[in-house]
């Protein structure tokens, strides 16, 4: 009963999707011989061993100037910038043919994208993987035999 029950088992995990085949199957897309990994070094340049640098982008405030508007107002999109519609004064705009920008508020700051607003991005270093790809006897999980 037992090892019908682990036949079953292996069948059932190679018909799953990604399962079975062998090391050679999945090496190219999954095995890589270098990686970044979090820098904890003390003599580090960037971070001195603290793991987080300043954002560049917002120089380390969380914040970039806006991209969508000019200071903090943009052309109403309702009258397209005119102040009129249908010949009367704009009632989304007011008739100035401007709005508040909906991006920012009206600030001319919005969040910075890279640290989202944070002002700081984790210090990564190059580690080489020196270990080597997994022969077929000692992947996980197990190859199938076909």
């Amino acid at each position: 009963m037992t090892r019908t029950l682990l036949a079953l088992a292996l069948l059932a995990a190679a018909a799953v999707p990604g399962c079975g085949g062998s090391v050679a199957d999945r090496a190219p897309s999954t095995w890589y011989d270098s990686c970044e990994v979090v820098c904890r070094v003390p003599s580090c340049g960037a971070c001195r061993g603290s793991s987080q640098v300043g954002c560049g982008p917002c120089r380390a405030s969380g914040e970039v100037p806006c991209d969508s508007c000019r200071d903090g107002k943009q052309r109403c999109g309702t009258c397209k910038g005119d102040g009129r519609k249908d010949g009367k004064p704009c009632k989304s705009c007011g008739g100035s043919g401007q709005t508040t920008c909906g991006r920012c508020g009206g600030d001319r700051m919005m969040t910075c994208g890279r640290c989202d607003g944070l002002k700081f991005l984790m210090c990564l270093r190059a580690m080489r993987i020196s270990e080597p790809m997994p022969a077929p006897e000692d992947q996980w999980p197990p190859a199938v035999p076909k």
